[in-house]
């Protein structure tokens, strides 16, 4: 704000609103990303999509699809925008959607930002469990561990609890499934991610 580089201020806006939303603060959030999004569409009109995708995912944790479909619309072509898409296929119960619009997620990312896989990879192993296809949730499972390990950060490793605790639901094993889901809600709840918390409580 200082230096006066105002699509900097708006990318570091839409980085800062999406923190929010993570953390609850969904005033706040919803603040900065509608501002994000309304700078860069005008100063940087390529960057106007990762504003809105996070507005859209702020939208749908809100309980407001219709709004957050729009916004989605209208973040076109991001990276981002198909990993938002697997996540209202799933809310549509339509898992072989969500599967298609992950996969085209990572394709986008190129293989090259592992952390960036991370959500992806542990939106598929809900999907791939709904698709009955386990051998695919445990890959999945496998490589979001993997990143989780690697990084060592409370939601990531969050995020491998929450999915090892849905694969061993799906196998049968409610005694390790709920230890997995205990152990990511401490996780979640340390955090500061509330929402997340709640999905894991819900399972």
């Amino acid at each position: 704000d200082r230096s006066g580089q105002r699509p900097l201020l708006a990318l570091c806006r839409a980085h800062h609103g999406t923190v929010r939303m993570m953390r609850g603060e969904w005033v706040q959030a919803e603040q900065d990303l509608e501002w994000a999004a309304g700078e860069l569409s005008t100063l940087r009109p390529p960057l106007a999509g990762y504003a809105r995708a996070r507005f859209a995912q702020l939208r749908r944790r809100q309980g407001r699809p219709r709004e957050a479909r729009a916004l989605l619309d209208e973040a076109g072509g991001h990276v981002l925008a198909p990993l938002v898409r697997a996540d209202f296929a799933l809310d549509d119960g339509d898992p072989a959607a969500a599967v298609g619009h992950a996969e085209r997620y990572l394709r986008g990312l190129g293989g090259a930002q592992p952390i960036e896989s991370a959500t992806a990879l542990e939106l598929m192993v809900a999907a791939r469990i709904r698709l009955a296809e386990l051998p695919e949730a445990r890959a999945a499972h496998e490589q979001l561990g993997a990143i989780a390990g690697a990084v060592g950060t409370e939601p990531l490793r969050a995020a491998e609890r929450c999915a090892a605790g849905r694969i061993a639901r799906a196998e049968r094993d409610p005694r390790a499934a709920r230890a997995a889901f205990e152990d990511a809600l401490d996780l979640y709840e340390r955090s500061v991610m509330p929402f997340d918390a709640a999905q894991v409580r819900l399972e």
